[in-house]
Order: C-alpha cells, then structure tokens, then sequence
C-alpha cells in the first residue's frame, strides 16, 4: 500500500476533545471555513447522540469518523488494512483502524477528534496519492466528496456504519473559497428531516381536539414546537392536544431535527373556533311532517353536537367541515323556526338566513278540464288547498310549465305532453308534494284525423248532409266546415260523424273535427266544395204536348256540374249542357 503523507500533522492525545463535524478545509496553504453552496456559514453535521453507539463495548462507543474519498469512490469498497509510519489516522484501544481523520488541505491541520480513540497511520487503497484521494480534476473542474459520520464497534471490534453524511464538492473559480459546497444523504440511508403534516388545524373552543403533526426522515426526527399556544392546549407527547378555554389564532412554529443536514422548520397555525354561526339553509321549506334534508352553511360548526329546528331536535347531524352541517328537519308546526347550531363553543345566535318554514302539504280537488292533448299545451286550472308557494306542478311524472299561483286555492298551468291515458296530477308546494287521487286525474287523448267526406260539394246555402270519416272521433265537441260551425253533427262511432252543412262562400273548405284531443289537422281528404245554387231564367217554348218529346232551351246561370234537369218532379228524358249559362232538355211525358 501507498502512504498518504499529511505534512504537519501531530500525533494527538487520545483523551482531546471531540468536534462533531465541523470542519476546515483550505486552498493550498490557506485555511478556510468549508462552506456551503459559497455562503460564508460554515457547513456543520450534526451527529447523533453517544447513546447510538450503546453496544459498542470495545471502547464504549462514541466513533466520530470524517475523511476525504475520490469522486465516485463506492464508500464501502474503502478499506484501510496497514498504518505506515507516514500520516495519520483514527484507532481505537484494540488497535482497529476507522479511516483518516479531517484534515485541511495543504496544511495537514487536523479537525475532528474523538474520544478514545488513538492515532494510526494514513493509508489507502489502491496507493492513490493525496491529490487522488481528494481531488479529481485540476483546476476549475476539480472536484471530491467529503464524509463524517458515526460508526460503532461491537466486541470484537468490527465496524458498523450506524449513520453519516457526505458533501459534493466543485472547484468554482467566482467563490471566494475557490470552491461551491452540496450537502447530500450519505450512503448508509440517512435522509434529512421533512415535514409532511399540514401547515394549519382547527379546535372548537371548549371542546378537546388534538393534532400530531409528522416528519420523515431517517433517523426518525424529533419534533419541538415554540411559540404561544391559547390556554388549554400544550404540546406533549409529539402532539397538540388539550381543551382551549379562549378563540383565536395561535401562529406557531414546528421544527423537526435528525442531525441529517439542516433541521426542518414549519410555520403552524391553530386556530381555535368560537360560538358556531348559521349564514344560510338550503331548503328553507319542508313539510310538518318532517324529513327533509336540510344543508346548513356557516362558520364553528367543528365538534358541533346538536341541530334544532326552533325547540326540535333535528336527527341525522352530520358535520361536513368547519362550514357545513348536514341534518334532517324534525316534525313541526305550520310556520317559521329558527334552525340553531350546538357546539363546545356554544349555540349560534337566531337570525334571518337561519329561517326555517314548515308548511301543510297541498292537496288537489279538481283539474279543469280533466283531459287535452298528447301534444301538451293545454291550459288546466287546478283547485285544491294549501298552494301557495307552488314550486312545481306534474302530470304523471312530468313536470307542467307556466305555473302561476292565483291563491290557496286555485292556480293555472300548462299541460306537458304525455301518452295517451290518464294521469294524476300533483303540486309540490313548501308543505310538501299532494297526494294523489280521484280528484286530480287527467286524461291524454289522441288528436282526431278526417280521412274522406261523402259528399264533397254542396250548395253555398248549405243543409247537404254530409258523412265525415276518420280515426278518434269520439267524445267531438264541434264540426266545422272551414271557420263555420256545421248546422248539426251526430258521433257515429270513432270513426264516423254525420253532419250538416253550414252556409258558405263558395269554394274549398276544410272541415275538421274537435275533440278533447284537439282539432284535427287539415288535409287533402277534409276538402269540401260550396258551389252556387243554378238559375233558371227562361225556357223555350214554354209549352209541349203531355206525351213529352219537345227539345226545350233553357237559359239561366250556375249550369256547371249540372247532375239533372227536371220538369216538375219528373227527369228530362235528355239534356245536354251547353254552356254555365244554356242546357238543351227533351220534356218528359207529363199530366196536362
């Protein structure tokens, strides 16, 4: 093996005090603090306690080792096996070697020195020089790594690595140290302390809270707490814990040490709620039954331990968070309550959002009228009790539009569509939702069609009985012939109606049918003609024997279409329709 030569380096007393790593390190020939990331604070480890190293019974432990490694150097694959005469080192009484101690370059001064120990040789493996060991690189790309920690021996002298830490360092030409310092973990699983609770908590005034706020790190850390905790409430046992007798905001200060680099340090805020306050409720109407499920917003509600619906007791409090409170109204009284909050810091005071309105349930005595359209759209009066406040209407399981409310009794709306059928129809008031039964029964029918008319004309003064054929006919309230209602109408069945003409213009017209389905749409097969009635102006001759057989001219108007000629009750034998002004008729045998 290779010495490692330390100039100016004195054997020391093995009963000199030990420094727990706070280390020196120089530029050749000068010493300097060893500082980190180029401050001007020296970088200090920390190490743990002496009670780490309780097995060790070789020198009654308490090992402070700290030496300088090649960059990328595997710390474990260190080993020191001789002790040349040449530099020094750390041994304990039974003459084990635990590796170089700290030394400012250039100056071979020496930093750290443990109890019990006595010095050895400076050796390493491989026979690397100094500048190896501690450098690598020249110049600004210099660099090593520099470790201190604590090892332990058990009786045999052995060594175990319990913990240690070690620092990157980079030549840096800008540092006044002509170095730039990292801490990192060493290599034997150390971390440094990290907080990993939450930065703040709340308690209820008068009421028992406790909070433990955690950190890791390896070794585990400790956690200390300053600051001015409100009567009550100490920090014992790693943990906030106790009974705050006043409220407020207690800002405090959480630090976590484990001798891993610095300690961690949070800032803490305890906040301490006072009297709970209700802002609003959601709903704010419910029947006196009971049951509704009520959201409660506000400000204390932590540790709340009771709702009250005026003097009743709500159940099924659930607290949602400091601000929230779920609960079910209890039974009650038609009118307003007020809803309170209990907690240990006592009952909130009434007020306006705080208002709570029991209501009677509607009830629905009669739909006027009691059927309309599939389509929707028809407009229903409903009679019943207790609707004021209406906030919904539903046919079967649709909701109507337009609800507008005349008073307790009476209020209008607009029909959905719906199936054909019947349904009930509710109203959901502060009270509740009305029962169903006979009175609020609706029915949706199917709007009626016309298919064909038999005739399809008549005269503009209108009496033509007429048959109307199509589908949904029953139950018809009216028959109209264009924008005129038809003279009479008969129902047949559901497919057929009789009904007699109106008077009307002549021309085309539809002729639809009413039912409580509505009208029915127009169409090509609802057509139906007024024509004018024909005028007979003269006729020529006037005269002819009873055995009939005289051609006669009649003049006049309207002859288009014309079906007959008759002279009396009797049909021309013949007629030919010349013009809608001339027809040629050959008289019929007839009486004298």
């Amino acid at each position: 093996m290779g010495a490692l030569v330390l100039a100016g380096a004195k054997p020391a007393s093995a009963s000199a005090p030990t420094v727990d790593g706070i280390a020196t390190i120089a530029s050749p020939g000068v010493t300097t603090p060893l500082t980190s990331g180029g401050s001007t604070a020296p970088f200090t480890v920390v190490l743990p306690a002496q009670a780490a190293c309780g097995g060790d019974t070789a020198t009654n432990g308490y090992h402070v080792y700290s030496y300088l490694v090649q960059k990328g150097t595997t710390l474990s694959g260190v080993t020191f096996i001789g002790f040349p005469s040449t530099g020094y080192g750390l041994v304990d009484n039974t003459g084990t070697y635990y590796g170089a101690v700290n030394t400012a370059i250039g100056t071979g001064q020496i930093i750290s020195i443990p109890n019990n120990f006595q010095w050895g040789p400076l050796v390493s493996a491989g026979g690397a020089t100094l500048a190896q060991l501690l450098y690598t690189g020249s110049g600004a790309t210099a660099s090593g790594i520099w470790e201190s920690g604590l090892a332990c021996a058990n009786s045999s002298g052995a060594l175990t690595d319990n913990w240690n830490t070690e620092v990157t360092f980079h030549a840096n030409a800008g540092d006044a140290n002509g170095f730039n310092w990292t801490a990192v973990p060493g290599p034997s699983g150390s971390t440094p302390a990290a907080f990993t609770s939450a930065t703040s908590t709340t308690f209820a005034q008068g009421a028992p809270g406790t909070f433990t706020p955690t950190a890791s790190g390896s070794p585990v850390p400790t956690i200390t707490e300053q600051g001015g905790l409100p009567t009550g409430v100490s920090f014992t046992g790693g943990a906030l814990t106790g009974t705050p007798s006043v409220s407020g905001t207690f800002p405090i200060t959480f630090t976590a040490h484990n001798g891993i680099l610095a300690d961690a340090v949070q800032d803490f805020t305890l906040t301490v709620g006072g009297a709970p306050a209700v802002t609003s409720i959601t709903p704010t109407t419910g029947p006196t039954a009971g049951g509704t499920v009520v959201t409660v917003t506000g400000t204390g509600f932590t540790g709340a331990t009771a709702v009250h619906f005026g003097a009743a007791a709500a159940t099924g409090v659930t607290v949602n968070s400091a601000t929230s409170i779920s609960a079910t109204s209890p039974a009650g009284s038609a009118g307003a309550v007020d809803v309170t909050v209990t907690t240990p810091g006592g009952t909130s005071a009434t007020g306006a959002g705080d208002t709570f309105t029991y209501g009677l349930a509607p009830t629905v005595s009669a739909v006027v009228p009691t059927s309309g359209t599939t389509a929707g759209g028809t407009t229903v009066t409903i009679t019943g009790t207790n609707l004021t406040g209406a906030t919904a209407v539903h046919f079967g399981p649709t909701a109507g539009t337009g609800v507008t409310v005349s008073s307790a009794t009476s209020l209008t709306v607009t029909a959905p569509a719906g199936a054909a059928g019947t349904v009930d129809v509710t109203v959901t008031a502060p009270g509740g939702t009305s029962a169903t039964g006979a009175g609020d029964h609706y029915t949706y029918v199917v709007a009626p069609a016309v298919s064909s008319l038999s005739p399809s004309t008549g005269p503009t003064v209108g009496g033509t009985s007429v048959t109307i054929t199509g589908t949904d006919l029953t139950g018809a309230t009216a028959v109209h012939f264009g924008s005129a209602a038809a003279a009479s109408f008969t129902v047949n069945s559901a497919t057929s109606i009789s009904a007699t003409s109106p008077a009307g213009s002549a021309g085309t017209v539809d002729v639809t049918v009413t039912t409580p389905g509505g009208p029915s749409a127009t169409g090509a097969g609802d057509h139906y003609t007024f024509v004018v009635a024909p005028v007979v102006a003269s006729v020529s001759p006037n005269a002819g024997p009873t055995a009939g057989g005289t051609v006669v001219a009649i003049i006049g108007s309207g002859f288009t279409g014309a079906t007959a000629v008759k002279f009396g009750s009797t049909n021309a034998a013949t007629f030919t329709l010349n013009s809608a002004t001339s027809i040629s008729a050959t008289s019929p045998a007839g009486s004298a």
